[in-house]
């Protein structure tokens, strides 16, 4: 239940939060941030996916008696955060992988 409270607020903040992404990404960026800045552009342009996903699937599985798979499913949101912020911890690092190119 907390967790559906939580990543509830999440998507209620997501638009103002995407608009102000949206914004800071049409900034002119050093290239070596580049990369960093379309995959962190990405990650948070995908983020309501996974929690919806997670939300549908969790509440699903709960009301089917399986009480250990919704709790673990419902982890699956923060994996976004995670890699946000090993997105932006990285930031100059991937602009040198070439497949991210």
């Amino acid at each position: 239940m907390i967790f559906t409270l939580l990543y509830g607020l999440t998507l209620l903040l997501w638009p103002l939060i995407a608009f102000a992404m949206g914004m800071s990404l049409a900034a002119p960026t050093p290239p070596e941030y580049e990369v960093a800045s379309r995959l962190e552009g990405t990650l948070l342009m995908t983020y309501p996916i996974g929690v919806i996903a997670a939300l549908i699937s969790g509440w699903a599985s709960y009301h089917a008696k399986r009480y250990i798979f919704p709790y673990w499913i419902m982890q699956l949101p923060l994996l976004w955060f995670a890699a946000w912020i090993l997105v932006s911890y990285l930031g100059t690092a991937l602009s040198e992988v070439p497949f991210l190119r």
